[in-house]
């Protein structure tokens, strides 16, 4: 018979937390906010900040007169409103003889699954979100099967074109491009380093390549692929409040993500139930303002790449 072992809620939480961070691969690739500052706020939208882009000037050295005037710029950061539009949940009734005789290890045959199907619903969320961003005409880049690498070299061009900065880009893709990629030796042979991961995120490393971390994610259209940089897009994350009637549970915040769990008994049924849960929004983080109107209201951060599906 198995032995029960009943295990603190700030531990299942912290625990169930660390899996879900462990578990994400595209929730791991876009930036990530959580914390009270949903509480109070107004259509449970926060205004994130991005930072701003600013050039240097020169002057002569030795000038004189005016040629020794500076000239002092502004700087405006980009405001956009992240608002909190899901209650993503997984709830498992555990009956009284599975709690008794069949569970041996709750966090293996209980939590590890929630998590799991808490973090393919993000990872879904954020895979549909990158669909549907407004990007400029230039941004959407069809990729050509007779020359893969040709391709990720002409997304590469985009982006420096659009003056990003190339720390941090990542090259999230679906399985078919993914293929082809991986059956063209000038991307085979270009990689430049592993990745220091652990998790799902390590698991869907490819490899590092023309200035990319390559990403497989089954969450993506296998015909599709997506180039982003580090503020492309905007996830946020508020862990419900532990409700008063509940005889356990807890809400945890941490590293940009944040979780509730609850268990409770349900004595008509003679069943435990744990409940898994986050309210969560997401974005494309795209320019408000642009003299030309070329950009206004675009994602300029990312590139969204396609692949007509073989045999059409």
């Amino acid at each position: 018979m198995a032995v029960n072992t009943y295990i603190k809620p700030t531990v299942i939480a912290a625990t169930a937390l660390g899996l879900l961070e462990r578990n994400l691969v595209l929730g791991r690739v876009v930036r990530t906010k959580a914390g009270a500052d949903f509480k109070g706020a107004l259509n449970d939208t926060v205004t994130l900040r991005i930072p701003a882009k600013t050039a240097a000037r020169t002057n002569a050295l030795r000038a004189t007169g005016s040629g020794r005037q500076i000239t002092v710029d502004t700087m405006s950061q980009l405001s956009i409103g992240m608002a909190l539009t899901d209650h993503t949940y997984n709830a498992i009734a555990i009956t009284d003889e599975e709690l008794t005789l069949d569970i041996r290890d709750f966090g293996q045959e209980i939590l590890l699954p929630q998590v799991k199907a808490i973090a393919k619903a993000i990872d879904g969320k954020i895979a549909t979100t990158m669909a549907a961003a407004n990007y400029p005409t230039a941004n959407v880049v069809q990729f050509n099967a007779s020359n893969p690498w040709g391709s990720v070299l002409d997304v590469r061009k985009v982006l420096n074109d659009a003056d990003n900065d190339a720390e941090g880009r990542v090259w999230v893709m679906g399985s078919a491009i993914e293929r082809l990629l991986l059956d063209d030796k000038r991307f085979t042979t270009s990689d430049v380093g592993g990745m220091a991961a652990e998790g799902a995120i390590a698991d869907a490393f490819v490899r590092r390549a023309g200035g990319f971390t390559f990403l497989t994610s089954n969450a993506i259209d296998p015909y599709v692929a997506f180039a982003v940089t580090p503020n492309a897009f905007s996830a946020a994350f508020e862990a419900p409040a532990v409700p008063e009637g509940a005889p356990w549970g807890h809400s945890m915040t941490y590293n940009g993500l944040a979780l509730r769990w609850l268990k409770d008994y349900d004595s008509t049924n003679l069943t435990d139930r744990s409940i898994l849960s986050v309210f969560a929004g997401y974005k494309s983080i795209e320019d408000a303002t642009d003299a030309s109107n070329a950009l206004l209201n675009k994602n300029n951060r990312a590139v969204k790449i396609t692949l007509a599906p073989f045999g059409s």
